[in-house]
């Protein structure tokens, strides 16, 4: 940039220096282009740079345009669309249109456009010129610093930029051995977790399991006892007269208020059945009916000892074990192991009267 500046400073000079000794060698109409003053021969008739048309030379600058570019009147302000050439000796040449000739107005800065008029203009084309070098070596200059402040930027983004992929590699660095060992940490933890966790599963599994076998035992208990309370003869067979009797049962049937052997036979599916095939057809249609009949609220005269209560008592030790609890009913009892330290006793008060051969919960041991 700093040498084509230069170079266009110099080509400038050497460009004004021939204008100047051009205009002092050839003789051509005032207002002509130093670029067409081939055009314009003397000797010669003058031809209209765009027609071709053929005119008279006397007939230039007679201020009378005869050609329609107004080449013919290059100095005066006949032609409307003609040119005037400012030579500007010392600053910069240029064109003006024509009808600014004889204006009043000075165009030119060595005022040859005002050349018959009353407004006498001050040739300052040096004066602007030196101006004009003086602000292209301003201008100069000031690419020249920009460049270096430009350079200076870019070598500093370069030092930055390498001490930015230094630290971004370090970190890279450090981030990999973070991450080797969080992956290590992370194996160490999954091995000290796996005898916790396999233990927990183990724990969950024999739970579940216990809670399944307590319900399928509750189940059977709750059978066994409704069960034995309608085989009134105690036969081991359940007789449909004997559920005939049980009036509670009468809506399974028609619900007409009336429960007839038929319709308790009915509902066993054949005369009788015992306690397996009761378990397996009859108490899941007697299941609900019986739970509900057992949760009615008990008469407001009776005994509040005679009431069902259930007392829920915690223990806790000091190392792992297991205990168990036992809850009887009906002549049916179950165990329920406690596993992690903690066992529950389960206390099952009923009313000796009604039930006086069933056996109360005993709480486990350790």
């Amino acid at each position: 940039m700093r040498c084509f500046l230069a170079a266009f400073c110099v080509f400038s000079t050497i460009l004004l220096h021939l204008l100047s000794a051009t205009t002092a060698s050839v003789t051509r109409p005032r207002g002509v282009d130093l670029r067409n003053i081939g055009f314009y021969d003397p000797a010669k008739p003058f031809v209209c740079l765009d027609s071709k048309k053929k005119i008279d030379f006397s007939q230039v600058n007679d201020d009378y345009c005869d050609c329609e570019d107004g080449t013919d009147e290059p100095g005066t302000a006949a032609c409307a669309v003609g040119k005037f050439f400012c030579e500007d000796s010392g600053y910069v040449s240029k064109l003006i249109p024509s009808s600014r000739v004889n204006d009043a107005i000075c165009d030119c800065c060595d005022g040859s456009d005002e050349y018959a008029s009353s407004t006498k203009c001050p040739n300052d084309c040096m004066e602007r010129g030196r101006q004009m070098r003086e602000e292209r070596e301003r201008m100069r200059k000031l690419v020249q610093e920009g460049q270096g402040m430009r350079q200076k930027m870019a070598e500093e983004g370069q030092v930055l930029k390498r001490d930015k992929q230094a630290r971004l590699e370090q970190l890279e660095k450090e981030r990999a051995e973070l991450e080797l060992k969080d992956e290590e940490l992370q194996r160490r933890k999954e091995e000290a977790e796996r005898p916790e966790k396999e233990a927990k599963e183990k724990h969950e599994k024999t739970w579940k399991d216990v809670k399944e076998r307590l319900r399928q035992e509750k189940e059977q208990g709750e059978a066994k006892e409704l069960f034995t309370s309608i085989d009134t003869n105690q036969n081991l067979h359940l007789e449909a007269h004997e559920l005939a009797v049980r009036t509670e049962y009468e809506k399974l049937a028609n619900n007409d208020g009336e429960f007839s052997e038929e319709e308790a036979k009915e509902i066993l599916g054949e005369a009788y059945v015992t306690f397996q095939g009761f378990l397996d057809t009859v108490w899941p249609k007697l299941r609900d009916t019986f739970r509900d009949h057992a949760a009615a609220p008990a008469d407001s005269n009776a005994d509040p000892d005679s009431q069902e209560e259930k007392k829920v008592g915690v223990l806790s030790g000091s190392s792992l074990g297991s205990a168990a609890v036992e809850v009887g009913r009906a002549g049916v009892s179950w165990r329920m192991p406690i596993l992690g330290g903690h066992w529950t006793a389960l206390e099952d008060r009923r009313d000796r009267r009604a039930h006086p051969h069933e056996p109360v919960g005993t709480e486990g041991s350790w």
